[in-house]
C-alpha cells in the first residue's frame, strides 16, 4: 500500500509539470487508476481534481506557476472528473457519496459560466457530460439545479462558437433530463424542440441521430 500512496503523491506533483504533454499523461494515468481500480483505489482524487477547476486554488497551490498554464490544468481536471464520474455513476447513487457530489457540483457549474474566460468548448463539453452523469444518480442536491442548468445549456447551444462535441453533450443532457426530470423539459419545451430541429438541419449525422433519439423519447 505504501508504494501506491507514493505513486499517487508523485502523480499529484507531476500534475503541475511545466510541460503540457506530461500534465496530460498524468491526467490519463489518474483516470486509469480510478477506472481500473475502482473509486476506493484513490478516494481523495476527485476532491483534488475539483480543487483544480478553480484558478484561485491552482494559484494557491502553485504560486510560482505561469497563469497561462491554468487553462490546461482545468481542462485536464474536468476531463478526468468526467471519465471517473461516468465510470462510477452507479456508485454515486449511494448516500455515502452525496457530500462529494455537493463538493464537486458548483465548481463544475462554474465552468459553464459565460464569464469564465478559461472555459473552452472542450472544458464545457466535459462539464456538461459530468452534470449529465450526476443527474442519473438522482441526488437531491443535483436535482435542485436542473431548471437553472436546462435554461443555461439551451442558451449555450445557440452560441455560434459552440462546436460539435459540446452540442452533442447538450443534446445528451436534454435527453437525460427527459428521462429523469421530464417536467423540467416540459416547462422549457419550445426552446428544447428548437434545439432538436436545428440539430436535424445541420449536416451532422451524429447530432441528427442524437436529436432523433430525444424526439423518440417523447412519444
Amino acid at each position: 500500500m505504501q508504494a501506491i500512496y507514493y505513486i499517487e503523491e508523485r502523480l499529484k506533483v507531476a500534475f503541475y509539470d511545466e510541460h503540457v504533454s506530461v500534465r496530460k499523461t498524468v491526467c490519463n494515468v489518474m483516470s486509469m487508476i480510478m477506472v481500473r481500480g475502482g473509486f476506493n483505489a484513490w478516494p481523495d482524487l476527485l476532491t483534488f481534481l475539483t480543487d483544480n477547476l478553480q484558478t484561485t486554488m491552482i494559484a494557491q497551490n502553485m504560486a510560482q506557476m505561469d497563469q497561462s498554464k491554468h487553462a490546461s490544468i482545468i481542462e485536464n481536471s474536468i476531463l478526468a472528473i468526467s471519465i471517473i464520474v461516468e465510470d462510477c455513476t452507479s456508485l454515486f447513487q449511494e448516500d455515502a457519496y452525496v457530500s462529494l457530489i455537493e463538493y464537486m457540483l458548483q465548481p463544475v457549474f462554474n465552468l459553464l459560466d459565460p464569464q469564465n474566460l478559461v472555459s473552452t468548448n472542450a472544458v464545457k463539453a466535459h462539464a456538461v457530460n459530468t452534470v449529465n452523469m450526476l443527474l442519473i444518480t438522482q441526488c437531491a442536491h443535483v436535482r435542485t439545479y436542473m431548471q437553472q442548468y436546462t435554461v443555461h445549456i439551451l442558451g449555450l447551444y445557440a452560441d455560434p462558437s459552440v462546436d460539435h462535441q459540446l452540442k452533442l453533450r447538450i443534446i445528451e443532457g436534454l435527453t437525460t433530463m427527459m428521462e429523469f426530470e421530464s417536467e423540467i423539459v416540459q416547462v422549457n419545451l419550445q426552446p428544447t424542440i428548437e434545439v432538436m430541429i436545428h440539430a436535424l438541419k445541420e449536416y451532422d449525422q451524429i447530432l441528427a441521430l442524437a436529436a432523433s433519439e430525444f424526439l423518440a423519447s417523447m412519444i
